[in-house]
């Protein structure tokens, strides 16, 4: 619920200041373009917590671009009904900066994690500086994650961490089909899943 602080109505939009109720957010002061009482169109939300929106808006909800601060993030991108959706990039303080896909506020689809040198402390990530692949809402599940020395892992994940379950390790012994065993806390090599069976040819007609 918006209230109106001061106002100057043009031919084809309205311009002014909102003191906005927002339940997550408490009061929040909005300065940017409206319609009737709502942001609505380019505009900037201050809240009283210290979260800052500037961007877009439709009929009161962040929607199209823009940038929201606040919490332990920053993210600039796309916005659809209030969350991240569509295009963006996520930088939290923990040194880590993801660029790709989200769906209804949460990393989903393809997309880069990066991590600031030295940030990535927690073992097997110590070093890693750069994953690549495909998200959901639980982390990342499939792609290729390089650490600073030069060696790969290209296979499975799981977890927000994220953390690899299976895959092929490239390191200085060479390419090595291996998981992550959580009670060594170490990559061991385990044999490689067998090929997929050939697909039948098609019955002969006739």
């Amino acid at each position: 619920m918006c209230t109106a602080v001061g106002l100057i109505e043009g031919d084809d939009v309205t311009y002014g200041t909102l003191r906005c109720e927002q339940d997550f957010f408490k009061t929040g002061l909005y300065v940017g373009e409206m319609a009737g009482a709502v942001p609505h169109g380019g505009g900037t939300m201050a809240w009283e917590n210290g979260w800052t929106y500037t961007g877009d808006w439709r009929s009161g909800s962040r929607h199209g671009r823009g940038e929201l601060i606040g919490g332990l993030s920053i993210y600039r991108g796309d916005f659809a009904d209030d969350r991240f959706n569509g295009q963006g990039t996520e930088i939290t303080t923990d040194g880590q900066t993801y660029t790709g896909t989200f769906v209804d506020g949460s990393r989903s689809g393809p997309g880069v994690l990066t991590w600031a040198v030295g940030s990535s402390s927690q073992e097997p990530l110590t070093g890693a500086v750069r994953l690549e692949g495909e998200f959901s809402m639980q982390g990342a599940t499939r792609g290729v994650l390089t650490w600073a020395d030069g060696r790969t892992f290209e296979g499975t994940f799981e977890g927000l961490s994220p953390m690899p379950v299976q895959g092929t390790l490239t390191d200085a012994e060479g390419a090595r089909y291996v998981e992550f065993d959580r009670d060594r806390w170490e990559f061991v090599e385990v044999a490689p899943p067998p090929p997929p069976a050939p697909t039948p040819p098609p019955p002969c007609g006739g």
